[in-house]
């Protein structure tokens, strides 16, 4: 993700020949499943520009659920299709950089039809 005057730009590159049919980006600000239907990732087509597929988000977009889109909120990863129909997706960023466990990106899950509990942290690492 790059930001350029008040809106995220997001690329991926690729070899003009790769047999590319499209490239999705999928993005949350909040993952909501007590909500109905679940809130989390919206979805935007990246446009092939030579050999990278480019995508842009304003800053401030609203999405169904959560804050509006930030580069200080915003969970993303991308999703290509070949003309074989296989998918690849990306690893998952948060913010500028990959996500790891601990983030402050905290998801609420319906485990079981209305309860309204927080996921726990994730456990201390082992010595």
């Amino acid at each position: 993700m790059e930001v350029v005057d008040g809106t995220m730009w997001f690329r991926v590159t690729a070899p003009p020949a790769s047999g590319i049919r499209h490239v999705d980006l999928y993005f949350p600000t909040q993952f909501d499943t007590v909500l109905q239907p679940a809130c989390d990732f919206a979805v935007s087509r990246l446009t092939s520009q030579g050999d990278e597929y480019r995508g842009a988000v304003t800053i401030g977009t609203v999405l169904l659920c959560g804050p509006p889109a930030t580069p200080e909120n915003i969970l993303y990863y991308m999703s290509v299709q070949d003309v074989a129909d296989y998918t690849v997706s990306s690893k998952i960023y948060y913010r500028f950089a990959e996500m790891a466990f601990g983030t402050d990106f905290v998801p609420r899950f319906e485990h079981f039809p209305r309860d309204d509990i927080p996921v726990p942290p994730p456990p201390a690492p082992c010595d």
